[in-house]
């Protein structure tokens, strides 16, 4: 023995610190001196690579703390192996960690760190997105509020349903339910009484919007407060012939009636396409194959009659066949136009008897109008040109434009709303049938305004989606259960839906 109890030699095999004679744990680097009296390591066949080999180093006395710790790990790395030591006893070990029901690849996870390339980085979840409302969201508003103010876009928004990711080990939460497309809703309100107020020479923006003079008042703020206006309604042409013949009939622009018929002369070649009903000639006056709005309203026994300022006394009149028209411009006290009644273009109207007595002065309403039994359940109202809201003077020299119009309607509008037969099922259509007149007369025609009063129509509302003549004349088809006429039967034209329609019970 040497002095102080240490074997004289004997040092660390790692760091050449002296060791006592009994001492199996290197104080200064904590190595182990010989083998452990149980390898639980190797028990549990779990035994680790062996060490690197550190080169020997001295150590100052001066690290009393660095030793402390040392000594405090190898006394409970000893521990460790006192608890399983204990914990086996004198039972047979089995041979391996997994005849023991241990879990092998947790203690190998916890002891040896996985090598680099084994790491996997989970990366973060991508959070969902959020649905996607459409900025021109068309659904309709609470139909219990009498008035809506609202302005809506009812175009059908195209809605694009994102990929779904490929599962993964990443990724386990399911991609979220993608919101349906918004529809709309058809509605078909029990209506039975329609008025049509043709007027023309006016531009949507001049009439309804915002900047509207106040020249139209009454047309221009109080009755729009009480309807729905379409402020987007997109004209066939320049002409009021050809957008009266499109709303009565169906049939598109040709090349006389978008020059404003300087003849009545009829459509040549008198070709009608049976599929469709459209004429695929030019001129004015249609063959009787074509058919039009009164006449499906004949067929199912509904009664219809056109009011025409300036023709008091003159029922169903027009010029003669084949001839230069004398009424393209107002005559002094006689401001009728031929071009703003389009009944008259039709020889399945004008070659009928029915023609004297439906085709009749304004004067006529008022009469009709006294009683439901003599209220037709179809009317087509005619301004002449003193009233019809162009800004060109008429004849007399009187007021003309939006003023003049706005005056007339003033006292036409009162008399129809104040019927039982507007009250129980009714409903006034006030539209324009061509833009202001100027630009250029190829291009297309500016927008022009329609405006819907019923007790069945949305209150205090704005429609800003396109529309045109033919959709007014496929709505009051599908009122009336008939079927569509020439263009107003394309896929494309839409009926009034639940955008303008209320199902509240007037």
């Amino acid at each position: 023995m040497g002095i102080g109890g240490f074997s004289e030699g004997t040092a660390c095999p790692e760091c050449r610190a002296a060791l006592r004679a009994d001492q199996h744990y290197c104080l200064e680097c904590g190595a182990r001196r010989g083998e452990p009296r149980v390898d639980f390591l190797r028990e549990l066949d779990l035994e680790l690579p062996p060490a690197p080999v550190v080169a020997a180093r001295v150590v100052p006395e001066s690290r009393v703390r660095t030793r402390l710790a040392a000594a405090g790990l190898a006394a409970a790395v000893l521990a460790v192996g006192v608890a399983v030591g204990s914990t086996v006893g004198p039972a047979p070990a089995p041979a391996t960690a997994e005849q023991a029901g241990l879990p092998v690849a947790a203690l190998r996870a916890a002891i040896s760190p996985p090598s680099p390339a084994a790491v996997v980085t989970t990366p973060a979840p991508t959070p969902a997105s959020a649905p996607t409302t459409s900025a021109t969201d068309t659904t309709a508003a609470d139909t219990s509020a009498p008035v809506d103010t609202t302005t809506v876009d009812t175009t059908t928004p195209a809605v694009t349903t994102p990929a779904t990711p490929a599962p993964t080990t990443t990724t386990p939460t399911p991609t979220p339910a993608q919101p349906a497309p918004t529809t709309r809703t058809a509605v078909k309100p029990p209506i039975g009484h329609v008025w049509v107020i043709s007027l023309t020479g006016q531009d949507a923006g001049t009439v309804f919007g915002p900047a509207a003079p106040a020249a139209a008042p009454y047309l221009g703020h109080e009755l729009a407060a009480q309807g729905t206006v379409l402020n987007d309604v997109l004209p066939v042409a320049q002409t009021s012939v050809a957008g009266g013949i499109a709303l009565l009939s169906g049939q598109g622009p040709n090349a006389a009636t978008t020059q404003g018929c300087p003849d009545y002369a009829d459509v040549t070649p008198a070709d009608v396409t049976a599929a469709t009903g459209l004429a695929r000639g030019t001129g004015c006056v249609y063959p009787t194959a074509v058919k039009t709005l009164p006449d499906q309203l004949a067929t199912t026994g509904k009664s219809w009659r056109a009011y025409v300022e300036g023709t008091t006394g003159s029922p169903c009149r027009h010029p003669d066949l084949g001839q230069p028209d004398p009424w393209q411009q107002p005559r002094p006290d006689d401001p009728f136009l031929t071009v703003r009644d389009p009944f008259i273009a039709f020889h399945s109207i004008i070659d009928a008897p029915a023609c004297q007595t439906s085709v009749v002065g304004l004067d006529q309403l008022t009469p009709d109008l006294a009683t439901a039994a003599n209220t037709p359940s179809f009317s087509w109202i005619v301004p002449d040109a003193c009233h019809d809201g162009r800004d060109a003077p008429c004849a007399d020299g009187a007021p003309t434009g939006l003023t003049a119009a706005d005056a007339l309607l003033q006292t036409v509008v009162p008399q129809i709303t104040a019927t039982s037969a507007y009250r129980q099922d009714g409903l006034i259509a006030i539209t324009f049938d061509a833009p202001a007149p100027g630009g250029d007369p190829a291009a297309a025609a500016r927008p022009v305004g329609t405006l819907l009063l019923s007790p069945f129509v949305r209150r205090g509302r704005t429609v800003a989606a396109p529309s045109s003549p033919y959709a007014l004349l496929r709505s009051i088809e599908d009122l009336f259960s008939l079927q569509h006429l020439g263009h107003a039967d394309d896929p494309n034209v839409a009926t009034f839906d639940d955008a303008i329609y209320t199902t509240t019970t007037p």
